[in-house]
């Protein structure tokens, strides 16, 4: 998972944030530069949406916990674990 302050490439750190941020924008039905594809094409990748896993949904998408095997801790924007 990539932090807001990851300090080996701090700007994928600003990108992961902003994500993160536009997507819950969009969710929020708020102006974002998010769309459905957008969206739907991080998902594909393990992206998560959520910087902290919460107790009732993992990745911010509304998968109830234990769904989703690829979620860990993270901060306020989407992050992955998996390597490409």
């Amino acid at each position: 998972m990539v932090p807001q302050r990851y300090q080996a490439n701090s700007q994928l750190g600003t990108w992961v944030h902003t994500q993160r941020r536009q997507y819950k924008l969009m969710t929020e039905g708020k102006k974002s530069s998010m769309t459905k594809e957008k969206a739907d094409a991080l998902d594909s990748i393990g992206f998560f949406w959520a910087a902290k896993n919460s107790a009732s949904t993992s990745a911010g998408r509304g998968i109830p916990s234990g769904e989703n095997e690829n979620l860990s801790d993270s901060s306020d924007h989407g992050e992955s674990d998996k390597a490409t």
